[in-house]
């Protein structure tokens, strides 16, 4: 069975889908509560989960067209997911999930998700 954890973007608190709000958990579409056991479960089956990268279809389509020129990097955050990109695609996706779990286990993920 197929599930679907989520987690909205919290940089640009003015950008967002009003069914999705910044700087919260969803799983299967349903937002998680804040400290709740569901979120500590989900982050501890995230912490030992294998997790693999799959590639939407209409990403594998368009493959020609990405560009392998130079690339311009602003901010530690970003400078560190491109050094991991160049360690390839499961790198990337332990990278990106740790940062998950830490943000989600930190004082600012309660701040932002309460506004």
């Amino acid at each position: 069975m197929r599930r679907d954890l989520s987690f909205v973007q919290h940089r640009f608190l003015e950008i967002f889908d009003p069914n999705l709000l910044p700087g919260r958990l969803y799983f299967d579409h349903l937002m998680v509560p804040i400290r709740s056991e569901m979120e500590e479960k989900l982050i501890a089956l995230m912490q030992v989960s294998e997790i693999l990268p799959v590639e939407p279809p209409e990403l594998e389509k368009n493959k020609s067209s990405t560009s392998d020129g130079p690339v311009v990097v602003v901010g530690d955050d970003l400078k560190e997911y491109n050094a991991k990109m160049s360690e390839g695609m499961e790198e990337v996706i332990q990278h990106l999930i740790e940062n998950l779990i830490n943000f989600v286990q930190s004082r600012e993920y309660v701040r932002i998700a309460k506004k």
